[in-house]
């Protein structure tokens, strides 16, 4: 089971024209109800609430929300530095948001820049309540966003000297267990100096029944480990088992 993403059903969403044709700016976010102004008075809110403490599972059925352990330790290692000494507004990178739990935690927190990621929407769609347009939503798998990330920052001109720093991320959550070498990969490739990155991973590699929470920084490198946990496998990763990865099959077709 997982960790706030993966809402239930639906498949991934094709743009006219293949998959290939999309780049990340033409996403439109969805945005709630009222205008503008009402939207961002109230931040990012979703309908979506922990599972009381007596459900022993990772993940509510129908809203596919995390324990609240889940969000209790995004809160206590991604809480931003007091006395942070950069320009640059916080910037996070929520990749199994789901019902937008985790998106919600983070934007308590002081991540006002939000990009959520899950490759269902169907969760988000049906909880999220408010969404500021500083917020973005992607229909991808994380996979798909990294590697379209990576494309558009290394064949976009950059205007000013510090263009790719305000690309990249101060905060990135994994909603799901990973391999050590992708969250590795994945901290130094998309976070700012300083940033931290928040991961469910694989005690062994490619072993989808023990995860650890580590933290990475912005090198990729271990800076501590907050405790044991129970995730929904990357669906992306060929050696994929469980009932997750089933379901991603068929949601393809």
């Amino acid at each position: 089971p997982g960790a706030g993403g993966g809402g239930k059903g639906g498949g991934i969403a094709i743009k006219e024209g293949g998959r290939e044709d999309m780049e990340l700016p033409e996403f439109a976010w969805r945005r709630g109800e009222g205008d503008i102004r009402s939207v961002e008075s109230r931040g990012f809110r979703t309908r979506a609430r922990v599972p009381k403490p007596n459900q022993n599972y990772a993940a509510t059925q129908d809203t596919f929300v995390s324990v609240g352990k889940v969000y209790e330790t995004i809160e206590a290692t991604l809480r931003p530095t007091k006395g942070r000494d950069s320009p640059l507004p916080l910037r996070a990178l929520d990749l199994g948001a789901g019902a937008g739990m985790s998106t919600e935690t983070l934007w308590n927190l002081g991540y006002h820049n939000i990009v959520a990621v899950d490759q269902s929407r169907e969760a988000w769609d049906l909880y999220v309540e408010s969404q500021p347009p500083s917020v973005e939503f992607y229909h991808l798998t994380d996979a798909e966003f990294v590697d379209k990330f990576l494309a558009q920052s290394s064949g976009t001109p950059t205007p000013a000297p510090h263009a790719e720093l305000e690309s990249r991320f101060d905060a990135i959550v994994f909603n799901f267990a990973v391999n050590p070498q992708k969250a590795s990969d994945v901290a130094s490739r998309l976070l700012r100096p300083g940033g931290k990155l928040l991961a469910p991973v694989n005690t062994t590699p490619d072993y989808w029944f023990e995860q650890v929470y580590i933290v990475y920084d912005y090198e990729g490198k271990i800076l501590k480990r907050a405790g044991d946990i129970l995730f929904q496998p990357d669906v992306t990763e060929p050696s994929c088992q469980g009932i997750w990865c089933a379901r991603k099959l068929i949601d393809r077709l």
